[in-house]
């Protein structure tokens, strides 16, 4: 399982680092095209837009996997490792629950703006709004790694063999 999850952080990383270089060539020609050529291209400001919105919500799933986000730390140092995998399985189920939520009302929110066409590109808006429970699936898909490596760790009164989110 850590193997085809690690595949998946390392597609989702490479997939945010393409989205990223769009993003930048997409800026570039705007900038270059208005002012420089003096002729503005009315599409790459929502192109843009709309790539920062995917890379986002696919670097936080790696940003989370890694446990690389802010957190604060008043009680880990305090506690031994069993319990620090107690408290790790309540945040990560208060997580999960957040995730499906995100992928819920996210697939309803793409889903009712199908219909709606983007501005400039005229495509549909659901296609922006579907990095919500995209995102949501594979923050899931981590936060269950991490409550199985908190269950082991509890399990085997140890620490988590591998920096987790949700770490108090």
């Amino acid at each position: 399982m850590a193997a085809a999850m690690t595949l998946l952080e390392r597609t989702t990383l490479t997939l945010t680092l393409l989205l990223l270089c769009a993003m930048v060539l997409t800026t570039g020609a705007q900038v270059v095209s208005r002012y420089l050529l003096d002729l503005p291209l009315i599409w790459t400001e929502e192109t843009g837009r709309h790539l920062m919105i995917w890379m986002v919500f696919l670097a936080s799933t790696v940003v989370y996997r890694r446990g690389q986000h802010i957190a604060i730390d008043l009680f880990g140092g305090r506690l031994g490792p069993r319990g620090r995998a107690v408290i790790g399985i309540a945040i990560t189920l208060l997580l999960a629950l957040f995730f499906f939520l995100m992928i819920r009302y996210g697939w309803e929110l793409a889903s009712r703006t199908m219909n709606q066409r983007s501005s400039a590109l005229r495509y549909p808006m659901g296609y922006a709004y579907a990095a919500l429970p995209v995102g949501g699936v594979l923050l899931l898909l981590y936060a269950i790694e991490n409550f199985v490596g908190y269950v082991r760790s509890l399990l085997r009164r140890e620490p988590p063999a591998r920096p987790t989110s949700g770490t108090p």
